[in-house]
């Protein structure tokens, strides 16, 4: 059984990137190019890798080299969402690089995200002759979009709120493309239901975490960037309720180390951060619980490692912050 997921892809991700830098290399146009290829030095090509290993664990059959172009595509399709992530956050860092959002201005950034959204799509469709016959009611993105709306946008309400939109959009986002890579090995109904499940609570999942590392500055830019630019966390939506302080003080704010500091340690007494750790297992055992039954028992353990791996880290970076600012 793997360990460790990044170590059991580390090949079939390099030649994703690889594959990717050829694609990258043929944009005609050098701001788009420099946005995309910022996108791809920083990625970890999960969905991608992640579609790679689901073709061959619901019975696909593709030669190495349709298996790396298809889960390129489906990278290609969804670092749409990452660059158009970048112009809606004002992000002009992402993983310790220039996202260019300042040299080129944001209407740059939403041409690269509209260029490459189109652009994986096209490199999809000779692939997706059993999606597109039998199980395109299934591409929501239109969704994923209504939930980046309601959580960059417009502000949810309350701990819910939050929550339905991560699952709207970061579900949504991983749910697609997984279900995309189903339908090339298999038109089981019953198989493609469970792999839209596991992907839509993996991305949920996944979503909650990475709302937790951009609290804790572990994406390369200012720690609370996406806080100070208006967007609640769950961490902050318990914390509120439970009464141990106003999160409107904090959204849309400039956050002081002075005030980061109060806010962290109010975060952890009230046991936010614990609670939102529990939240994303829940996600991640209904991912399990889906995956479980829809791949072979190989492919089952290669994803499942990538669970094992983010949870260990999960706990690693609440361990230090809760020695850092708790009492």
């Amino acid at each position: 059984m793997t360990n460790n997921f990044f170590s059991a892809s580390e090949q079939i991700r390099k030649d994703i990137y690889e594959r990717i830098k050829q694609v990258t290399s043929q944009v005609r146009h050098h701001k788009l190019k420099d946005i995309i290829n910022q996108r791809n030095r920083t990625s970890s090509f999960l969905k991608g890798t992640i579609s790679y290993f689901i073709h061959e664990g619901v019975g696909g059959k593709f030669p190495k080299k349709d298996k790396i172009e298809f889960a390129t595509g489906i990278e290609i399709l969804c670092s749409s969402g990452a660059i158009f992530d970048n112009a809606i956050d004002g992000h002009k860092e992402r993983n310790g690089e220039t996202t260019f959002l300042e040299e080129y201005g944001i209407w740059m950034q939403i041409a690269a995200s509209q260029y490459v959204l189109h652009h994986g799509l096209k490199m999809l469709f000779p692939f997706l002759n059993t999606y597109t016959q039998r199980f395109s009611h299934m591409y929501s993105i239109d969704d994923a979009v209504v939930g980046m709306v309601g959580m960059d946008i417009e502000r949810s309400k309350n701990l819910q709120g939050q929550l339905r939109t991560i699952e709207q959009s970061n579900g949504r986002f991983a749910e697609v493309p997984l279900v995309m890579a189903a339908t090339t090995g298999t038109d089981d109904e019953y198989v493609i239901e469970k792999v839209s499940r596991y992907g839509f609570h993996l991305g949920t999942a996944l979503g909650i975490y990475e709302e937790v590392r951009d609290m804790l500055g572990k994406h390369g830019r200012r720690r609370a960037s996406e806080i100070e630019g208006g967007r609640f966390a769950i961490p902050l939506h318990i914390s509120n309720e439970l009464g141990y302080f106003n999160a409107e003080d904090y959204v849309g704010e400039v956050i002081s180390d002075a005030k980061y500091s109060e806010m962290m340690q109010k975060i952890i007494t009230s046991g936010a951060l614990r609670e939102t750790q529990g939240i994303t297992t829940r996600y991640f055992d209904q991912a399990e619980e889906a995956l479980r039954v829809a791949v072979e028992a190989g492919c089952f353990d290669n994803l499942n490692s990538l669970r094992t791996s983010v949870s260990s880290e999960f706990e690693n970076i609440i361990t230090q912050v809760e020695e850092k600012y708790g009492e």
